[in-house]
């Protein structure tokens, strides 16, 4: 699924609103405090507590901060940090274990946490971070920011500099994803400038796969295209693809990612796998997802069904009527099926087991209410969102374990849940619907990891 950062367009947008209020009503009575810029305004303090609600870690003051990853989570702070040369204050960062004690930093940031051109999650013990060069080392392109990683302690172990071809060309890395199975893609961006006086232009983008010491395995030819996995952000999710975007948000949140083995690549609007060594598995299809639990989604004409890591077709699909197939999560896998009539067309979601065998069906439109998503099992549980009674969650047999209730709602992870029950009000769950904690945040409220869950208190 994709999620959606905290966005400094959406963060202005809100505490421009005051401002646009005293213009609207001058002369007049003061309008009310808008409550979400309230909130957001009287946070600066976060505390990290377990399922039970007991404290952990803090309070720490921040600005901002992420969920645990692999034993650490960031926290940023401009505290004492002073003001950088154009007069705004400098930006801290720093790591923290789950004891609540800094093993790296505080040190300065010059990036935004919750964005891809930030710092992002531990994933096998390296995390993607963003760099600037300054004008003293690249005075040419000095405003193009490269993507490097770094290890535990804040030291890049992959630089993320840029390759001098001449005085007005450079090739650097664009963009970088999270390690999978000790593999990672990385896209080369070349730019190139006509002169100082014009800003430089991206001339090619070539991507390729590196090992956890930054060497190249293999690169992809100009032909193939990789799949950019969507940011797999620790920021609450604002929205969730409708049926119809599912499909290809099953395939954008892996991305080409190494799993089982193998990368999903695309090939002249075709798709097919990669190995390790960047061969082929087998000839490319017209449709396909990445791998997950050992089985992928392949689709070639009007043959579908999934293939194994040989890519043997292992579990054959019927294609009439027509199937949207996901991946399988826990044992199971979504297929929307749609129904066409001259009268009406409808979808059924129905959940298959590795056999084949539909385990349960759900109507698209049972009881009168529109199910615009129907997400994958975690937890034992599957994430439902009805567009007038709202998130809910069924079981494995398809009834409705905690009943449609939450304005927004997360998928389970660690046995917990995050969901909102208005605008204002976090509240996080347990598998049974009970209330672990509540209390304020707003919509960019806590964050959880490693079982420990980040709160925002004044």
């Amino acid at each position: 699924m994709i999620v959606k950062t905290r966005s400094a367009k959406v963060l202005l947008g809100i505490l421009s609103i005051p401002c646009l209020c005293c213009s609207f009503l001058a002369g007049t009575a003061l309008a009310e405090p808008d409550p979400l810029v309230a909130d957001y305004l009287s946070r600066n303090r976060v505390l990290f507590i377990d399922k039970s609600g007991k404290t952990i870690i803090g309070p720490l003051t921040c600005t901002d901060f992420s969920g645990f990853s692999e034993g650490i989570a960031r926290i940023y702070t401009d505290e004492a940090a002073g003001l950088d040369e154009a007069g705004h204050k400098i930006s801290l960062e720093g790591f923290i274990d789950t004891h609540g004690k800094y093993i790296y930093g505080p040190a300065r940031f010059d990036g935004h946490p919750n964005t891809r051109y930030g710092t992002r999650r531990f994933c096998e013990g390296l995390a993607v971070k963003q760099y600037y060069p300054s004008s003293y080392e690249d005075a040419a392109f000095g405003d193009l920011v490269r993507f490097g990683y770094i290890n535990k302690k804040g030291a890049f172990v992959i630089s993320p500099k840029g390759e001098k071809i001449g005085d007005l060309e450079r090739s650097i890395t664009g963009y970088a994803a999270d390690f999978s199975e000790g593999i990672a893609l990385i896209r080369k961006d070349t730019y190139v400038r006509e002169s100082m006086q014009y800003s430089a232009n991206l001339s090619k983008k070539r991507y390729s796969f590196i090992d956890k010491g930054g060497s190249p395995l293999f690169a992809l030819s100009p032909e193939m295209e990789a799949i950019e996995p969507a940011e797999q952000s620790d920021v609450f999710i604002e929205t969730l693809p409708e049926l119809r975007d599912q499909e290809s948000a099953d395939r954008a949140f892996k991305g080409s990612s190494f799993s089982n083995g193998l990368s999903l690549i695309g090939y002249k609007g075709k798709f097919g796998f990669l190995n390790r060594r960047g061969d082929w598995l087998s000839p490319t299809v017209d449709n396909a997802l990445p791998f997950s639990e050992a089985l992928a989604y392949v689709r070639k004409g009007e043959q579908a069904g999934f293939i194994d890591s040989l890519g043997r077709m292992v579990l054959k699909l019927p294609r009439t009527p027509v199937t949207y197939p996901a991946s399988f999560h826990e044992g199971l896998c979504r297929q929307r099926v749609r129904w066409s009539s001259a009268a009406d067309s409808t979808d059924t979601i129905k959940f298959i087991d590795k056999t084949g065998k539909a385990v349960f069906s759900i109507d698209g439109r049972s009881g009168g209410s529109y199910l615009s998503y129907v997400g994958d099992f975690s937890c034992g549980l599957c994430l439902v969102r009805s567009v007038d009674k709202g998130c809910g969650y069924i079981d494995k047999a398809g009834r409705w374990k905690i009943p449609p209730q939450y304005l927004r709602a997360e998928p389970f992870k660690e046995g917990v849940a995050r969901v909102m029950t208005d605008e204002m009000h976090l509240s996080y769950i347990d598998t049974n619907g009970k209330v672990l904690w509540s209390g304020g945040g707003g919509r960019y409220g806590s964050k959880c990891g490693d079982g420990l869950i980040g709160i925002w208190t004044p």
